[in-house]
């Protein structure tokens, strides 16, 4: 009991240290990258304080206190008015990614939506054709026009006038999405609604990419 009451005591000081600086970080107005902060306390308890007696933490703990508070950090985009797609598509969110190709190897992508179909279908056997897709605009293409690549993340659900929040898959740093972004390229968020009668009534639509925190990362 003692042990697992130490650990809870540890979670929160670390919980609380974490907070503190983002508060700082926020009120003074400056652009700040909080892994750095993150990094420098994993240092911190994995070393330990030989002023102050305190042993260094095993790795292993370390890691599992900063996975448990679920350190990230995140480039997060969201559509800011409703809107709906009648048998076509429409560009929702566009991402730079300038911002991104330092930390490819280690970045994530979901994409969350609040959205429903037409609400009614003749035949629900011929398909759902209301869905949500991810794709690279390339910045450098022929004069055929823009290359893209182009991944399904999810579908509406099926004859349903109910907005509903849905998820797509995590794209982690295996997905092939990440194999082709050069500079000048955008990571883009589509909402999609094909054939006449089709309609994709969406509410909002949140692209988050985020690099998750390796304690380890820099010794």
């Amino acid at each position: 009991m003692d042990l697992f009451r130490g650990i809870r005591d540890l979670l929160q000081i670390v919980q609380d240290a974490v907070q503190s600086h983002l508060s700082e970080d926020s009120s003074d107005g400056e652009e700040d990258n909080p892994l750095l902060y993150y990094y420098a306390l994993a240092r911190a308890l994995r070393r330990g304080d030989a002023n102050s007696h305190r042993p260094g933490l095993p790795t292993e703990l370390v890691i599992t206190i900063f996975d448990y508070l679920e350190v990230k950090n995140s480039i997060v985009e969201k559509t800011s008015a409703p809107f709906s797609v009648y048998d076509g598509n429409h560009v929702a969110i566009a991402v730079d990614t300038k911002r991104l190709l330092p930390s490819i190897g280690r970045l994530h992508l979901q994409l969350a939506t609040k959205s429903h179909d037409q609400g009614w279908v003749s035949d629900p056997n011929a398909g759902n054709w209301t869905w949500f897709d991810i794709f690279i605009w390339k910045a450098k293409h022929s004069h055929q026009g823009p290359k893209s690549y182009e991944w399904i993340s999810h579908y509406n659900e099926l004859a349903s006038s109910t907005t509903t929040e849905l998820q797509g898959p995590v794209f982690d740093p295996s997905h092939p999405l990440w194999t082709h972004l050069e500079t000048g390229d955008y990571i883009t968020a589509r909402a999609n609604a094909c054939y006449p009668g089709w309609r994709n009534h969406v509410e909002e639509m949140k692209l988050e990419i985020w690099e998750p925190f390796d304690p380890t990362r820099f010794g």
